[in-house]
């Protein structure tokens, strides 16, 4: 977990609604980052992708999935 999770994700989202919110993370799996894509779930399960205009986190190029 990042040690502040509300710089990082949260930027200028109500302190209150950030707390909310910070209490679901959950670590990462490091094998989502070299395992084998099998299926994509948003593909099968209903998803929604917010953009920011003050996005910290990834850089822009990153944001996209192109053609899984």
């Amino acid at each position: 977990m990042p040690d502040d999770p509300f710089a990082l994700f949260y930027g200028d989202v109500p302190r209150p609604e950030a707390e909310e919110a910070a209490k679901r993370l959950v670590p990462q799996n490091a094998k989502s980052f070299s395992d084998a894509l099998t299926r994509v779930g948003w593909r099968t399960a209903p998803s929604t992708y917010i953009g920011c205009e003050e996005w910290f986190t990834l850089p822009e190029r990153h944001m996209t999935c192109g053609d899984i």
